[in-house]
């Protein structure tokens, strides 16, 4: 019997939400290993509104400390490193858990994990560093683990949604919007343009 977890995976804080309000989150933490970016946990996924519209606390740090997820931080380097990837709308317009989780993808800190999010821009950012196929969905994600779905499941969780987006980073990244001209030339394996004399 395999003493190891199947999947390895980095979840973004409205996929860490949505686990939670559905009582998914010990399902999933125990049938996978969770890495969450520091702003996720520290910042972000703090609460959530119940059934009856009460706050709900959230102890990710408490979780961290039992072992249940892996808290992991992106460095100032990394961010940097990003940051010559997109252009600066695109960098800002990505929420602090998102950045820092692309971040660490983009630094290939986690190589073999899985990147979960149901936030558009930062699908499209994935498929724009040319890392799609270290991302998945919310859906696809709990389907592979054999988890059923939670009634009334919003749509930017679902596939179909991250279908789209993904077409519309592979657009972006064709025709150079979002990322530096620097970046695009390398991901098409242009030569840079030489600067007339």
């Amino acid at each position: 019997m395999p003493t190891t977890k199947p999947q390895c995976l980095l979840l973004d804080t409205m996929v860490v939400l949505k686990l939670h309000e559905s009582n998914l989150w010990s399902q999933l933490t125990s049938s996978c290993d969770i890495f969450l970016p520091s702003s996720v946990i520290r910042n972000e996924a703090l609460f959530y509104n119940g059934e009856n519209g009460e706050v709900v606390i959230i102890d990710l740090l408490h979780d961290a400390k039992n072992g249940a997820i892996t808290e992991i931080a992106a460095t100032a380097n990394d961010l940097a490193v990003l940051a010559t990837v997109f252009d600066v709308n695109t960098f800002k317009g990505l929420g602090d858990g998102e950045r820092e989780a692309i971040a660490l993808i983009n630094q290939n800190v986690l190589p073999k994990a899985l990147f979960c999010t149901s936030d558009g821009a930062a699908i499209q950012a994935i498929v724009m560093m040319g890392r799609s196929d270290s991302a998945t969905s919310f859906e696809t994600l709990l389907k592979v683990n054999r988890i059923n779905l939670p009634k009334n499941l919003e749509f930017w969780f679902k596939e179909d949604y991250f279908k789209k987006r993904i077409r519309e980073g592979q657009v972006n990244l064709a025709s150079g919007i979002g990322i530096t001209e620097a970046y695009r030339q390398q991901m098409l394996g242009l030569k840079p343009k030489r600067r007339k004399k």
